[in-house]
């Protein structure tokens, strides 16, 4: 009896070695606990779920009669996987290569090839049915008719770039064959990235536009993931509706540099790479055409007969003399100049001149309208966005508060799409609703877009502001985005006339990511929307500039310091820092004790003693190496971190690895110790 049990026991261990030692899938596989596919009109009908686990993935038809087939993963070769699968059949079900095992289940094998284009997107390639044999001729090209299925997961906040750039007038031809709107005095309208914070966005001007395809008469899409295939190149786009998100995919050709293309938009999710698609899939042919606007002074209309007509003066404001301004405004005096905007995304010069503010790359006017409201005392001027794309103008309103003589501030209004109406004023732009974020569309775990960004003056000698710290030694707990966390002190002691400070750091501190330079404060302030107190430092040693805010929640009962690159520092990113788990910032601190708080550390205190580890305790330092900084190099317009894959993000997630070994060897050992006890148990018996 005892060596049936051990027997037993053996089996069981064998059986758990056979499947953990099988191939795993790749873990984006398991972003969606379901993810869709042959999805037609328009997301209406989905004809079936795939859905993975570590080693095993089930493919469920929604058709009747449904079916499951079960996929166990048993080799890896690159993204090529070779599988076993296990279907069970009804009565009725015929197989299609009968290889049962008497159970009514069959056996055979298969090459799975996986492709990711998006967190949302993927596709799965499927060689014919196999009985088992070498992987490289299961997954050969060769292989035919292979299955192809694009996977998607339609359901998220934070979007892909579209692979279509500029502003486009078209006509659209139906799958009847019919054109539309092809003669219509203001043409549609598909407009893609123009700005950051839009995506692809098609306005049909007349709903007989659409033809059969659901969209709205103004709508919104945004990418969920795009590749090339033969000689297209394919994208999966979504509504913003968030109950039932509807589905399309267009397909836009390879070049696109060209004035005029089409573009087919199929409303149902499948890979045609065929220069003319089969009439059995729905689709429409949108003929697109560039045209380029370098002034609000134009006529979108295509004929501009009469000008008694008050709704097409907007569209005709040539013709008719209606433009809003054809002279320039200016900027603030106290705002000209070369400034630099240090973020987490690297740092960028902001160029003010008299009529003109230039960002990175991007530059727009200052126009002549005034402000007329209570806030005109505001530095508040409104300003125009012009494109080489064929994107339309786009006005906006610039926003300025100066810090100190060496710091400013500025925010941009949400756009406001040209053309508009004769009325239109500055208020219309400069409206405090313009700046709101509920508004705007901002990135995932993202402070708000609209919110004001520091920019610090490129002139080489700034002039120092106290610091506003009480004289003595700081004790702070730092806390990095990846977790880690250290010991320092802040040092205020004999600074100059109270206008800088350093740090001293633990030896847990990485001091690539915290710094003992001197900090020179070349402006202080108290945030107006929240209270926060907001030191702004400068680096005595590489020039960066960074942004100290002094943040206390009501039910706290002390503040916490969070520091960030100046340009990054807003009255949203402390709750982002603390609840919506942004990891665009360096760190944050609680504190421990110092002057004017319980357990006071005056300059007389011998403070690196307190950092120093004891001599004869043995600890492992903290490295932060995995962390990195940005590229600061003023050489180029815009600059990157070193990490091009973390958006909003310089953080590379350090790969843990562990010393008890893999799962499968694990169980190697319990096996072989199951042996050992197992003949010796045999050999006293």
């Amino acid at each position: 009896m005892f060596r049936r049990l051990l027997l037993q026991m053996l089996f069981v261990q064998l059986s758990a070695v056979s499947v953990h030692s099988a191939c795993s899938f790749p873990g984006y596989t398991t972003f969606s606990r379901k993810w869709e596919t042959l999805i037609s009109q328009e997301r209406h009908t989905v004809g079936a779920y795939w859905t993975f686990n570590q080693t095993t993935v089930e493919f469920l038809s929604l058709t009747r009669p449904q079916t499951s087939d079960v996929y166990d993963c048993i080799r890896e070769l690159s993204n090529n996987f070779l599988v076993q699968l296990n279907t069970k059949y009804t009565e009725t079900d015929q197989s299609p290569n009968d290889q049962g095992n008497g159970n009514g289940q069959l056996m055979t094998h298969r090459c799975v090839k996986l492709f990711r284009y998006s967190d949302n997107v993927l596709q799965v390639k499927l060689s014919p049915l196999s009985v088992l044999g070498p992987m490289e001729q299961i997954c050969h090209e060769s292989q035919t008719p292979w299955e192809s299925y694009i996977l998607v997961w339609p359901k998220i906040t934070d979007y892909e770039a579209c692979p279509i750039v500029g502003g486009f007038q078209f006509s659209i031809t139906d799958p009847q064959k019919n054109q539309l709107c092809a003669n219509l005095y203001l043409p549609p309208v598909l407009e893609s990235r123009c700005i950051e914070e839009e995506g692809l966005n098609i306005e049909f001007r007349n709903f007989n536009c659409r033809g059969n395809l659901g969209m709205q008469l103004n709508q919104e899409l945004r990418c969920l993931g795009s590749w090339t295939e033969g000689n297209f190149t394919f994208s999966v786009t979504t509504s913003t509706d968030q109950m039932w998100p509807r589905l399309w995919l267009f397909r836009f050709p390879v070049d696109m540099q060209q004035g005029e293309f089409n573009v087919e938009i199929l409303s149902e999710i499948k890979v045609v790479t065929t220069e003319k698609i089969d009439p059995s899939v729905e689709h429409h042919t949108m003929h697109l055409s560039k045209k380029i606007y370098t002034s609000t002074c134009e006529d979108e209309a295509v004929t501009c007969v009469s000008c008694n007509n008050s709704n097409i003066l907007g569209f005709c404001q040539r013709t008719c003399d209606v433009c809003h301004t054809n002279h320039m405004g200016s900027f603030p005096n106290n705002t000209i100049g070369n400034w630099i905007q240090f973020s987490i995304d690297g740092a960028k010069y902001v160029t003010v001149s008299t009529s003109s503010m230039e960002i990175g790359d991007t530059n727009f006017s200052c126009i002549g309208l005034e402000i007329k409201r209570w806030y005109k005392t505001k530095d508040r001027k409104v300003a125009v966005l012009f494109f080489a794309n064929g994107c339309r103008p786009r006005y906006l309103c610039v926003d300025f508060v100066q810090r100190s003589t060496s710091v400013q501030q500025y925010r941009l209004s949400q756009y406001v799409l040209w053309p508009q109406q004769p009325s239109m004023d500055a208020d219309d732009v400069c409206d405090e609703d313009l700046f709101a974020e509920t508004k705007s569309k901002p990135s995932k775990n993202t402070p708000g877009i609209h919110k004001y960004k520091t920019v610090v003056t490129a002139n080489e000698t700034k002039q120092k502001v106290p610091c506003g710290l009480t004289e003595g030694y700081l004790q702070l707990n730092a806390h990095f985005p990846d977790k880690r966390s250290c010991k320092l002190f802040v040092n205020s002691c004999k600074n100059d006339s109270q206008t800088s400070f350093d740090l001293v750091l633990s030896d847990d501190c990485d001091k690539s990511i915290l710094t003992e330079n001197k900090q020179e404060c070349i402006a202080t302030f108290v945030d107006d929307t929240n209270g926060d107190q907001v030191v702004i430092t400068q680096d005595s040693n590489t020039s960066i500039a960074y942004c100290w805010v002094l943040h206390k929640e009501e039910w706290e009962p002390r503040p916490r310091y969070f520091l960030t690159y100046a340009a990054d520092c807003n009255s949203d990113a402390a709750k982002y820092i603390l609840y919506r788990n942004y990891t665009g910032y360096i760190s944050y601190f609680d504190i421990v004790a110092g002057p004017d708080l319980l357990g006071t550390y005056s300059c007389s205190h011998d403070i690196v003693s307190l950092l120093r580890k004891p001599d004869n305790v043995t600890v492992q330092s903290i490295s932060m190496a995995d962390i990195t900084t940005p590229h600061f190099n003023l050489d180029a317009p815009v600059f990157t971190t070193t990490n091009p894959d973390a958006a909003g993000s310089n953080i590379k997630t350090p790969v843990h690895t562990s010393n008890c070994g893999s799962k499968s060897q694990r169980i190697l050992i319990n096996l072989f110790i199951m042996a050992t006890v197992y003949f010796i148990v045999i050999q006293k018996i």
